[in-house]
């Protein structure tokens, strides 16, 4: 259940499970299932699911497997096994079986997919969102709306700036439960995709590695110690161009990374410029039997953002969808930290105490400022006051595990412990400022310009264990338990609007509350059929999963009036289990994956886009995924995926509000890539289709989204070596409908929305130094 990389004989393997949506049935009407004659189609028109081989050294990843026979220091090695472009096809190569005992993650009894650096060089990414789009049952939702963190939904979970998936880069958690602005906000944009070597994402609460916010699922994110330097450029039609050298040398006894990533430029809308540099650096030195590293990263960045106009007004015609709504909607953010880390050559944990280990601390500052005017009955290019939003966090934690395998009476095992704290404090305020970003100043007509004013603490405290068994040659267990002890502490100002209601009704001030929950986790894999050629696994799952309280105003959201009290700061749990089937070539050619799921949760709220917070209490959400990939040539792959859900409010408050907001009924994605040559050297060609479902906005499904494709056409061509095997790029990516990706219920019928742009291309040449 942990991260990492598997050895196999004496050649090392990447799993990567790719997921991509077919459809072509028509829109779904409320079913969850489909019709047997449909199901048919689907899964005979697919092969699902790829397994890509990664040869030994080639784009291995920073917890890669040493041999003892491997004199070669771990960094140096992999220094000498950078991939290149120029090498990438599309042919598959040997899968591991999932009933194998690994601390792979690939092979977890549980719906994974793994992307390897071969595939992310492939898929020509420009921004974070890039990596998790067109993966079965996950959309992805960009809100054109400066440097606010994307929308992801996971299994169902709305969308709601990630804070349904929990992330992780080199250990360090990314979701902040106490933002103001949603908890769990989860901002990505400090990543370079360039930097990535690998990627994990585990559908559901079924990884020991994550707890909190993980009810989706969960996402591991790791950035490369061995990328060769070189110089990107890229541009999109628009204007916007980012510029990112890198440097990759050996410095002493160790090897040293940096990137500097600058991005200026318009967008789509009159109101859209960003200017962001985001500077990253790592040492790597091999310790004992493993290698250690420092990471430092520091982010600046500005943007502007046209805010939310009203979807009819823009599709009646009476509003220009390039228009802002407000003067000074935008934001503003700076952030640093170090993050140190050990991992052991050996994560398996097979050569005794030395091995087995992996150790992440970190410290994070972040100062989050964002401007916004949610009024969007306002005429375009308003100057009315702004809310402005601004949160300084400082965390810090650590995660430690160690790893150990071992025969059980000639039984395969691995047992896995491990401990990990997070610690956040933030200070929150929310204040009045003019359309140039100025705070304003009390005044007789506006006396109160400050409406929060608090201090937020969140700590956890999690205990984790997994155990493998392979008691035959055909079945693995897996038996997995985490231990989150949550303590909050709320802490109100007197400036806070808060403060007087609370000291009205005779209520503290300051809150201290502690929560905790037993999260047991089971699986197992059985394997049903197995040649030379071809397997076939089934697998199960069953989770508890836990989402921490609304740490930011879940105290007082309802201290106000006669009857005022504190709510219950309990944590809001659910179960879930999957079932399914894998299949694939033994050498890769093809895989195959579908499984079935269903999730129970209490006392779930939300917070929409406008700040209205809803309690749903308990939900229920089932639905399937179906996914495939086959290699019909060496060097040409089709693939598709399809997902369906079905997402309920169990015991609504109001008779017929039992849809969950934000959750798309069902996705579907389908492409095909090829490699072609030309002078004799590799253009890469990839088109995808992906298309996303009627989704409801409001909890009575009178407000709703139209299905909608999203077309994605990706080609890079390697230049001979005579030009440095420079690599050129272009990424086109267009919306049959620009209105409905993001849409919102800003209350009284309305809906809010940010157009996203009929077609967008970006070029791009990538120069190796």
């Amino acid at each position: 259940m942990s991260l990492g990389m598997r050895r196999c004989g004496q050649r090392i393997y990447t799993v990567k499970i790719t997921v991509k949506h077919r459809l072509r049935a028509k829109r779904q009407k409320g079913a969850l299932l489909l019709g047997s004659s449909v199901f048919s189609l689907l899964v005979s028109s697919l092969v699902i699911a790829q397994t890509v081989y990664e040869e030994p050294g080639k784009g291995h990843s920073q917890s890669a497997v040493t041999t003892s026979s491997d004199k070669k220091p771990a960094v140096l090695a992999q220094q000498k096994a950078v991939p290149t472009l120029q090498t990438v096809t599309v042919t598959s190569g040997p899968s591991l079986p999932l009933v194998r005992v690994t601390e792979d993650v690939a092979v977890a009894p549980a719906h994974v997919t793994v992307i390897g650096r071969k595939e992310l060089d492939r898929m020509t990414i420009n921004t974070y969102g890039d990596i998790l789009r067109n993966r079965a049952g996950i959309n992805v939702i960009e809100y054109n709306q400066g440097l606010v963190a994307y929308g992801i939904s996971v299994r169902g979970f709305d969308e709601g700036h990630g804070r349904n998936l929990a992330v992780y880069l080199d250990g360090m958690p990314l979701n902040v439960t106490g933002s103001q602005h949603t908890n769990g906000y989860a901002d990505q944009a400090q990543i370079i995709p360039e930097l990535l070597n690998r990627v994990e994402v585990t559908r559901g609460p079924f990884s020991v590695l994550a707890g909190n916010h993980a009810v989706g699922g969960s996402l591991q994110l790791f950035t490369d110690q061995s990328v060769k330097s070189s110089f990107k450029f890229q541009v999109d039609h628009f204007g916007r161009s980012r510029a990112l050298p890198i440097v990759s040398v050996d410095v002493g006894p160790g090897h040293l990374l940096a990137a500097l990533d600058l991005t200026k430029g318009n967008g789509y809308t009159k109101q859209s410029n960003i200017d962001r540099v985001n500077f990253f650096g790592r040492y790597s030195v091999p310790v004992a039997d493993g290698q250690a590293s420092i990471r430092v990263q520091s982010y600046t960045a500005s943007a502007d953002s046209p805010g939310y106009r009203d979807r009819d007004q823009i599709r009646s015609g009476l509003i220009d969808k390039h228009s802002k709504l407000n003067y000074g909607i935008g934001d503003a953010k700076t952030q640093s930290n170090v993050v140190l880390n050990y991992r052991s050559d050996d994560l398996e944990g097979a050569t005794g105490l030395a091995g087995g280990w992996f150790a992440s601390l970190y410290y994070n500052r972040d100062v989050r400022r964002r401007w916004t005017n949610f009024n969007i009955a306002l005429p375009p290019n308003s100057e009315e006051p702004l809310n402005q939003e601004r949160d300084l966090l400082h965390q810090v934690g650590f995660d430690l595990r160690k790893t150990t395998s071992f025969d059980l009476f000639t039984m395969p095992s691995q047992f896995v412990v491990g401990f990990q704290l997070n610690s956040e404090e933030i200070d929150a305020q929310r204040r009045k400022a003019d359309s140039g970003r100025h705070a304003l100043s009390p005044t007789l007509a506006v006396p109160d310009v400050i409406s929060v004013k608090r201090k937020v603490y969140t700590n956890t405290q999690a205990f984790y264990t997994n155990y493998q068994l392979q008691p035959f040659r055909m079945v693995k267990l897996t038996v997995g338990l985490r231990y989150d002890w949550l303590h909050f502490r709320n802490k109100l100002n007197t400036d806070d609007d808060t403060y007087a209601q609370v000291a009205g009704n005779n209520l503290p001030t300051e809150i201290r509350r502690s929560a905790q929950q037993i999260s047991p986790k089971f699986g197992a894999v059985i394997s049903v059929y197995e040649d030379k050629a071809h397997r076939a696994e089934l697998y199960g799952n069953i989770a508890r999963g836990l989402k921490s309280p609304y740490a930011f105003s879940d105290y007082y959201q309802n201290v106000a009036g006669a009857n005022a009290s504190i709510p219950d700061l309990s944590i809001s749990s659910l179960w879930s289990f999957e079932y399914g089937l894998k299949a694939s070539s033994v050498d890769g050619r093809y895989n195959f994956r579908i499984g079935f799921w269903n999730t129970q949760q209490d006392k779930e709220s939300n917070r929409n886009a406008a700040g209205f917070v809803q309690s749903f209490q308990k939900t229920t959400r089932d639905g399937f995924d179906v996914e495939g990939d086959w290699n019909i040539l060496p060097e040409t792959r089709i693939f598709a995926n399809y997902s369906q859900v079905r997402a309920r409010i169990k015991e609504p408050v109001t008779p017929g509000e039992f849809y969950v907001p934000l959750v798309p009924k069902n996705m579907v994605s389908f492409g095909v890539e090829s490699v072609f040559r030309v002078a004799g050297n590799p253009l890469t060609v990839s088109l995808m289709d992906s298309w996303i479902g009627t989704m409801p906005i409001s909890s009575n499904n009178q407000l709703h989204t139209h299905s909608y494709h999203r077309y994605t056409l990706r080609a890079a061509y390697t230049l001979p070596a005579s030009l440095r095997n420079t690599v050129i790029s272009a990424n086109i990516v267009g919306y049959s409908r620009q209105f409905e990706e993001v849409a919102f219920d800003f209350g009284s019928g309305a809906v809010g929305t940010s157009p996203s742009p009929r077609a967008r291309a970006t070029f791009a040449v990538m120069i190796p130094i």
